[in-house]
Order: structure tokens, then sequence, then C-alpha cells
């Protein structure tokens, strides 16, 4: 009696296209009251939120597990994990760079390495205490190298 009716209002129904674009769903968990709905990030960051906006989902793939491996568990020994492209879309586009002396990166997955055997020290020492040159004719594969 006197007061004024308390109207249901989902504000995602208004502001949920801000979340929508950013790749994250709008929650509005009191719809009688204006204010408090926000937008939040898809699994695995689930638990990052942000009211009145969108949410800042930064996906480091290299570090967090997406599929039961991080990005770097899946480039293994090695082998280095880059994630440049963080945002919640940006999915399985971490790079794996093999070290040093090796050479090769792949996107998304562990790379197929290959090395010069002949830029080892130990190698192109057997070449030079004959005064001939390395050669290396398979980088893919190991002991095939020869001096010339």
């Amino acid at each position: 009696v006197g007061a004024a009716a308390a109207c249901a209002v989902d504000e995602c129904d208004l502001y949920g296209a801000a979340c929508q674009a950013a790749e994250q769903a709008c929650v509005d968990e009191d719809t009688t009251q204006d204010g408090g709905w926000f937008c939040v990030c898809f699994a695995p960051l689930q638990d990052q939120r942000a009211e009145g906006m969108p949410a800042a989902c930064d996906l480091d793939e290299c570090a967090v597990a997406v599929g039961g491996l991080t990005g770097a568990e899946k480039c293994g020994d090695g082998q280095t994990c880059e994630d440049a492209q963080q945002g919640t879309g940006d999915r399985g586009d971490f790079i794996c760079t093999c070290t040093l002396p090796a050479m090769g990166s792949a996107v998304g997955e562990r790379a197929a390495c290959t090395h010069d055997e002949c830029s080892d020290a130990s190698v192109m020492q057997v070449c030079a205490a004959q005064e001939q040159e390395c050669i290396d004719h398979d980088w893919s594969k190991t002991g095939d190298w020869q001096c010339r």
C-alpha cells in the first residue's frame, strides 16, 4: 500500500551486447536493482569478471592448461613456448620454438626441430683438424655429417 512496484529489468537485455562483442557472458544477478550487471569470461577463465564492462580475459596458453596441458607442456623439453595473442578468442595460437642450436617452430603444437650438426664446436674441430669443411646433408637426422 502506497509503495512503488518493483519492476524486474535484466540489464543484460540492455547492455549485454558489450559482453557479447568481447566474447563474454553477461550476468545480472539482481534484476530488481539498477547496476550490478557484469561481463564474465568463459572457461577456463570464468573467475574473471568486470562490472558494467568487458572483463580482462587474457589467456596465456603457455601457462594455463587448455585441453589438459599447458602450451609449454605441449612444446616439451628443448623448446620454448610463446603466446603473443592472449585474447579470449585466441586459442591454439601459441608458438613452440626449438632452442638453439636446433631450429624450427610450430603453431599450436610441438615443433619438429632440425639441427645442423656442423654448427657443433666438437664436429667443427674434427673437420678443421683435417683442414676440411663440414657438411650436414640432412638436418633432421643425426650422425650424417661429413668432412670434405
